[in-house]
């Protein structure tokens, strides 16, 4: 298809719109720039959301494949906003230590940037989209006060703390994105559950309802249900333009001074490989072959169990209590990484889907669900270069590009923080006199946190962008989105992606106006 002509030329293209997108656009609108950013979703607004999982698919963007022994199903979503749209807004900061892996264990590799540098980067971001939180949790680098109290403990999550606390270990409310009060012109959470299928009241601290109005009020334009189709270079190999389809199919191309790639870890590398030409054979940015590799989107299981009082655990925050005594290796049970427990909301309809089962055994499964525990680990997955974002050599969208093919399998070390997480909540399940407990084991059914495919780091040979997120083979052009992770910490990872967001868009400020040292 030829390009339709539009001669137009702006400061920065952005693609993508979601938790790392968000917080770029604004702090480039907000420096003065002329921004773009094309999203290959539309533009969603709270009334269009619902209580009703089954109705929210409509936000799920299913154009992958995947393959491996160990298959993955990704869930992506499309609109402005990205994930941040459904994700349940837990917003916890990584460790010292876990920007310090091989120094530390000598698994891994250390990020090539530390804790102390991204402080003052989460500290904005918390105050950007409003978190509301405990900040006084024994393991956690020492912090002030969030912008806002934690939110109070749901029956599920009292329950947790109480079983916690029968075995030693200790139970904090879980840092969250949503509105504990009135907060920023955004009102307070109403605890209607289904944080998960949008926000109805805009509580939650979506990229949406928080950055990208102020950007769009500042200036910045976004682009609805526009596919990025490949970046373009100029004659001297600086990123010069991105080629997009519009949302009537037309195929546009919008030249930029800076391009910065937010896209998630899956689609930012499948850009780049769709857009190879003489010079990347291979991919674009990828002369150290690490572009699509080292996929890590954390080991994510649960255990469920009945007690004999309400609980109703489809109410109240998606995540609100945590314990996070395995948060480290424990190199006396041979388990290399560690993982966080949580308490989290559960929708009847979602959990029905979880236990696999039809007829009598699904109708005894629901019986007393308003009696129901609903524990869940997230555990750190190894990067491995078995783990890889390919192009599918046979399946296309339907603007005729390949879709990016997902190869996952479960290292050893993945498989043992799973076995021994299970263990652990089955034992609090047991503290806590839940009776008929079964698990739903980590299995990468659902996949959301997704990082690493286009690491970070010094040496332009083992990675695929710098500390500050430039990609080393090409001039003015950043990533800034999960695919530069390292490692996937045992921490929900979207607070992190969005600190090394606004750190990048610090950069391309200073650099752009002449003031980058």
């Amino acid at each position: 298809m030829r390009i339709k002509p539009r001669r137009e030329h702006v400061d920065v293209v952005v693609v993508g719109t979601g938790s790392a997108g968000g917080i770029l656009i604004k702090r480039l609108a907000e420096a003065g720039f002329k921004v773009v950013a094309l999203e290959a979703g539309k533009r969603w607004a709270p009334s269009d959301f619902g209580r009703d999982p089954v109705q929210m698919r409509k936000l799920d963007w299913p154009a992958r494949s995947s393959a491996g022994a160990d298959p993955v199903g990704i869930n992506g979503v499309k609109g402005v906003g990205g994930a941040s749209l459904t994700y349940n807004a837990c917003s916890m900061r990584a460790r010292a230590s876990d920007f310090r892996s091989r120094s530390l264990t000598g698994i891994a590799d250390d990020w090539p940037i530390t804790y102390e540098e991204l402080e003052p980067y989460y500290d904005r971001v918390e105050r950007e989209i409003g978190v509301a939180g405990y900040h006084q949790v024994e393991g956690d680098e020492p912090r002030g006060p969030y912008v806002m109290p934690p939110h109070r403990l749901s029956a599920n999550g009292v329950a947790l703390f109480h079983a916690g606390r029968k075995l030693g270990l200790k139970t904090y409310p879980t840092p969250m994105a949503i509105n504990s009060r009135s907060y920023d012109g955004r009102p307070a959470c109403m605890q209607l559950g289904c944080c998960n299928q949008g926000c109805l009241i805009s509580a939650k601290g979506s990229t949406l309802v928080t950055v990208i109005a102020k950007a769009e009020k500042l200036g910045a334009e976004i682009r609805p249900e526009c596919f990025a189709r490949r970046i373009v270079l100029d004659e001297r190999g600086r990123a010069r333009g991105v080629v997009y389809f519009d949302g009537k199919g037309v195929e546009r191309m919008i030249e930029a001074e800076r391009i910065a790639l937010c896209a998630n870890a899956v689609e930012t590398p499948r850009l780049l490989l769709n857009s190879a030409n003489k010079s990347f054979p291979q991919g674009l940015a990828n002369s150290s072959g690490l572009v699509g590799k080292r996929f890590m989107f954390h080991i994510v299981g649960a255990a469920f169990g009945k007690v004999d009082h309400t609980v109703e655990g489809f109410k109240g925050m998606p995540v609100d209590a945590m314990i996070k005594d395995f948060y480290d290796p424990d190199s006396k049970r041979g388990r290399m990484r560690g993982f966080i427990i949580i308490a989290a909301m559960m929708h009847p309809l979602i959990f029905a889907h979880l236990t696999g089962s039809t007829g009598a055994e699904l109708k005894a499964r629901m019986q007393d669900f308003d009696k129901l525990l609903a524990w869940w680990y997230v555990g750190e997955d190894l990067p491995s270069d078995e783990n890889t974002i390919t192009l599918d050599p046979d399946l296309k969208d339907a603007n005729s590009i390949p879709i990016a093919r997902v190869t996952h399998t479960w290292t050893a070390s993945d498989k043992l923080v799973a076995q021994q997480a299970e263990a652990k909540i089955k034992e609090l399940l047991d503290a806590a006199g839940a009776h008929n407990v079964w698990s739903f084991p980590a299995s990468g059914a659902g996949a959301y946190h997704l990082m690493g495919t286009c690491r970070m780091g010094d040496d332009p040979k083992t990675s695929v962008v710098d500390s500050l997120g430039r990609a080393h083979d090409v001039p003015r052009l950043y990533i800034a989105d999960g695919s530069v992770f390292v490692t996937s910490t045992p921490s929900e990872p979207t607070l992190t992606m969005q600190a090394l967001a606004l750190r990048t868009a610090d950069h391309l400020v200073a650099e752009a106006k002449g003031k980058a040292h």
